[in-house]
């Protein structure tokens, strides 16, 4: 992200944060950085589109400290677990006046078609990256009952955020993403020790991540990436088609990778390709 866009969504946010969405004027955002009006309209066509922008670059962030950081190769799936969380409670703390703003303020006259997409989409990667982390813990004994781990896991680490938001100084990051793992632990020993039918089977928590989707998201990308596929078999370009499926089936896929490896293709790929590259282009970006 450009430097100058970044200092102006940060501006925002701690703008919105202080006074509140409505309260706050583009004027007040270019005085808060010193710079001419005009210019803020360079990068946003409105405040509502800045919002959105806020929305779609924290969650960003977020979704970057759910992925695997540089010197935790060695550490087991568990401990994994327990250090992303930490990381997103962190998070939390670290931008709580943002989000007590969201939770106050009803956002009026702000294009909720948009907020109500990114919401969506928001959500199904973050159970989706629960999922697979469930699964990486307890393996395929544990199969029948990941769905029911991740919705039990999501609602407790949800739960306990509202009470950061509440008082911050009553959680402690380490130890609440300690408790989360080992309460994860009770409750899937439980399940399987009981031997009970689960609520949510991965039929329906797949449909619950993805498939359903509003525009079938995940059913297109996964039907281009099958025509990519099929178009590199035989090609030089085959290795790198498997590199970016592989890279999209983790939990959260580095957005600068798949990137990167969409640009590779595209130098690569005939002519007749480009149609298919592009669309799958636009989806991994919407």
């Amino acid at each position: 992200m450009q430097k100058k866009k970044l200092q102006i969504l940060e501006a925002a946010m701690r703008l919105f944060a202080r006074q509140g969405f409505h309260a706050t004027s583009i004027q007040e955002i270019v005085d808060e950085l010193g710079m001419a009006k005009g210019s803020i309209y360079f990068y946003f066509k409105s405040k509502d589109e800045l919002l959105l922008s806020i929305f779609e670059y924290y969650g960003e962030q977020l979704y970057n400290g759910m992925a695997e950081q540089p010197g935790e190769e060695g550490l087991s799936p568990r401990e994994a677990l327990r250090v992303q969380l930490e990381r997103q409670i962190r998070f939390i703390r670290e931008n709580v006046e943002f989000i007590q703003m969201l939770i106050k303020e009803p956002l009026i006259g702000v294009d909720h078609v948009q907020l109500k997409s990114f919401a969506f989409r928001f959500r199904s990667r973050y159970l989706n990256w629960l999922n697979a982390r469930i699964q990486a813990i307890y393996g395929n004994e544990a199969e029948r009952y990941w769905a029911d781990g991740v919705l039990i896991l999501s609602g407790m680490m949800n739960d306990f955020m509202q009470g950061l938001l509440i008082d911050r100084d009553a959680i402690q990051d380490r130890r609440l993403s300690d408790f989360l793992v080992r309460r994860l632990d009770d409750v899937m020993r439980g399940m399987m020790e009981a031997g009970e039918p689960p609520i949510m089977g991965q039929s329906g928590f797949r449909k619950m991540i993805g498939f359903g989707t509003p525009d079938g998201e995940t059913e297109q990308k996964a039907a281009i990436l099958a025509e990519i596929k099929g178009l590199a078999e035989g090609t030089d370009s085959e290795e790198t088609v498997a590199l970016l499926e592989a890279e999209l089936n983790k939990a959260v896929p580095h957005r600068v990778v798949v990137r990167a490896m969409l640009a590779l293709l595209e130098k690569q790929a005939e002519p007749e390709w480009n149609d298919t590259l592009q669309r799958l282009g636009r989806i991994l970006e919407a």
